[in-house]
This record gives C-alpha cells, sequence and structure tokens, in this order.
C-alpha cells in the first residue's frame, strides 16, 4: 500500500487549523530569504551536511538562500547559495559568531540543522540555545525552524544518562523558542507533539541524498567481475552502532550454505567494518565514493540489506537510497519505525523485527529464490519513494510548511 503525498498539510498548532497549501504572504513582493545553519557540507562525508546541500539547492529556485556553517574546510559550490564559514564545532563560544553574521543579512526563515552531535563534543553546546534567543531579539521578524535529526541519547547506560540528561535540556531550549519544530522520524514527532500540544511542529522525512545515475547494470557487475548468476548483497553507509552488520554476514553465510554465490557489496566508509565481520565471504569495498558513482553502483545490487537495531525510519537516507534506486530492501522494523514505513512491509520492502535474525535471514532467502519478486518488489519500492520521499515532493512540504507557519503567525 502506498502513501501519496497530500495536497494540504496539516501543522499542529492550538486551533489544529489546516490550511491549502502555496499562500504568498511570506513575503510579499519579494523573494524570501532563507538561512540554513549546519556544521558541515560537502565535500565532507556527513549525511546532515548532504541533506543541508540539497535543501539549499531546492529552496534556492523560490529564495535567497544562505549557508551558515563550519570552518576548517572547503565547501564544495552551491549554485544560487551562499556560504558562509563562521564558526568551529570544537569550540562551545564560536557559534556566537553566528549572531554577527546574520543580523549583518536577516532572513525571514532561520533553519537549524539540529543533532547535538554537531555543535559540541559529546553533543552539548551551552552557547547554542543562547545565540539563537539573542537572534530572535535582534531580528524580531524572523522566524526560526529547527531540523531535528536526533533530539537526545536514550538513557541506556551510566554514561549515557548523564549524556541524555543535558542533552535533553538543550533540546527543550532550543525547541521552545522555535517557531516550528520539524523531526525526522514520526515517532519522535508524535513524542513531542503529546507534550506540546499547542506548538506547531511537522514530520519532515529526509529522503535520499542521492541523485539517480543512468547505468547499464550488467555493463557495473562486468565492471566488479560479479558472476552473472552471483547474488549481491549490498550495503551503503558508516558505521553507527545502530546498523546491525552482523545480519549481513548471517545472512551472507546462510545464502553461502544454501549453495549460492553470494557477493557482499559494501559502499561507503563502513567498509573495512563489514570486511571484518565477513569472514571469509567475498567482499568488494569500493569505500567512500562521490554520489554519482554510488548511485552507479547501486545497480549491481540484488538483494539491498540495511537493518538497525532501532528499526528503519524516515531519518535513514541509506534506507530510501535503497527505495530511489528500485532494489529489493530488506530492512527492519523498531520502535522509531513510522506507520507510514510499517504499511511498505511485504509490498515495496521487506521489514522484520529488528530482534528477530530469523525472520531476517528468511526474508533476504526469500528474496535470492525469487528473481521476479525481486524485480516486482524492486519497482514497487522505486514508486514509492517517487510519491512520498523524492526531493521535488519533500521540497514542497517544507516550502508548504514555512508559508502555513508564516501564515498563522501573521494572522495571530
Amino acid at each position: 500500500m502506498m502513501g501519496t503525498m497530500e495536497s494540504t498539510i496539516e501543522i499542529d498548532a492550538p486551533s489544529r487549523h489546516r490550511s491549502k497549501a502555496g499562500s504568498k504572504s511570506w513575503p510579499a513582493g519579494r523573494r524570501p530569504r532563507i538561512a540554513i545553519v549546519t556544521s558541515a557540507l560537502p565535500p565532507q562525508l556527513d549525511g546532515i551536511g548532504d541533506h543541508s546541500s540539497r535543501l539549499a539547492s531546492v529552496m534556492s529556485v523560490y529564495a535567497d538562500v544562505t549557508i551558515y556553517t563550519a570552518e576548517g574546510f572547503v565547501p564544495d559550490a552551491l549554485r544560487g547559495v551562499q556560504v558562509v564559514q563562521s564558526f568551529d564545532p570544537a569550540s562551545w563560544p564560536t557559534v556566537m559568531n553566528l549572531i554577527d553574521a546574520i543580523v549583518a543579512n536577516p532572513p525571514d526563515w532561520l533553519i537549524v540543522q539540529y543533532n547535538p552531535f554537531c555543535y559540541g563534543r559529546r553533543g552539548f553546546n551551552p552557547y547554542l540555545a543562547r545565540a539563537l534567543r539573542q537572534l530572535r531579539r535582534a531580528c524580531p521578524r524572523m522566524r526560526l525552524a529547527v531540523m531535528i535529526h536526533e533530539m537526545y541519547m536514550p538513557a541506556n547506560s551510566p554514561a549515557n544518562t548523564l549524556m541524555s540528561m543535558y542533552q535533553r535540556w538543550q533540546f527543550a531550549a532550543i525547541t521552545s523558542i522555535a517557531d516550528l519544530s520539524l523531526f525526522s522520524t514520526g515517532p519522535w514527532h508524535d513524542e513531542y507533539r503529546r507534550r506540546h500540544p499547542t506548538r506547531r511542529s511537522l514530520h519532515m522525512p529526509v529522503g535520499s541524498n542521492l541523485d539517480l545515475v543512468s547505468a547499464d547494470r550488467q555493463d557495473v557487475r562486468v565492471e566488479l567481475g560479479l558472476p552473472p548468476d552471483a547474488i549481491v548483497l549490498g550495503t551503503f553507509g558508516g558505521h553507527h552502532p545502530s546498523r546491525l552488520l552482523d545480519r549481513l554476514a548471517e545472512v551472507g553465510h546462510g545464502l553461502r550454505a544454501g549453495g549460492y554465490d553470494v557477493r557482499i557489496l559494501a559502499i561507503g566508509p563502513a567498509g573495512p567494518v563489514v570486511r571484518a565481520k565477513m569472514s571469509n565471504l567475498p567482499i568488494i569495498d569500493l569505500g567512500s565514493l562521490a554520489p554519482d558513482s554510488v548511485s552507479r553502483y547501486f545497480r549491481a545490487i540484488d538483494i539491498y540489506c540495511c537493518p538497525f537495531f532501532d528499526g528503519v525510519s524516515t531519518r535513514r537516507g541509506s534506507f530510501f537510497a535503497g527505495m530511489q534506486h528500485g532494489l529489493a530492501v530488506v530492512t527492519t522494523d523498531g520502535y522509531h519505525t513510522d506507520d507510514g514505513l510499517r504499511r511498505l512491509h511485504g509490498d515495496a520492502i521487506l521489514a522484520v523485527p529488528s530482534e528477530n535474525p530469523a525472520a531476517y535471514m528468511d526474508a533476504v532467502m526469500r528474496l535470492a529464490r525469487d528473481p521476479v519478486l525481486r524485480n516486482a518488489m524492486g519497482e514497487r519500492a522505486r514508486k514509492g519513494f517517487e510519491s512520498s520521499y523524492a526531493l521535488p515532493v519533500l521540497a514542497k512540504k517544507w516550502r508548504d510548511a514555512l508559508e502555513l507557519t508564516a501564515d498563522e503567525a501573521q494572522n495571530q
């Protein structure tokens, strides 16, 4: 069952007001000015940096966009987007530099890309909320949106409990002064909405950070030296603890024991970790590649494996990349999985309980036995991605959210 993006958008507010998208009241008679704060940008290997770059490029079609980012690297040029390097994430007080930089060119909207670990060691920067409060006072007409890529660490160990305490304070301080809080997962948004039903908030998936590149599947497989009958298990991304890379090794050995000529294709910085877990399985480690090359080599994959211990969610760009490329995707269902993704299970993707390795093995074996099913699920995944999670769809959702929030603020 594929969900489609609605033509209207609901933002949680006291009136539960539902308004048609596309209002032109922000601002009248000129292009809006939008500023984005992010601690990273390409060519750095950083998913939030990639997301910021793509978001800015789309917004630059209808707005004057400036990105404020970290110092100490040379960012890729972005057509139609100004980039200002103004702070050092390793030095807490330097985030206050944003005040003078932004006041010199005040935007209509300031969008803060928020993950606590982006702005300070151990996910803490006591100056960040202070800087935003001072900006609100210095630019009273500016509206603030915070895109939550991670709220705070779970309190699942003594060390994490302490970290969670101060990160929760920081999260509360920042979202309390925002005009709009956007959450990259549905469960996070649901939790926030229960606690703060009168604040404007929205679930905003991240989508994929890749563009599709045309390539012939057989040509790519020949280039990689893959036999025609080999089953290629693909993985893409970093080696974050949430990724169940052991699960990939288990299904690889299971397929080999079942008589399949199985190969592992690893793309991204997790390659060395994947190699270490694969034992004697044949692996092609392509390492970190330019986005166009990543898209091209995706064509060689038969079954795309992206299991997460907390379940797949709409903040997982690596997962969306598999759907985008029309691959047969096997992932996991956990406490971060929202209902929209659960509805795709069995039709466009296979999402089995994250705590059940046997179910994951069964799902991969099912796809390995049935190439027709692989192709059909991949095609449904591609269509589901394009209808609900592709960049043009999410870009419209962003614009609608900003315009509607501006309308409601103006009418209050």
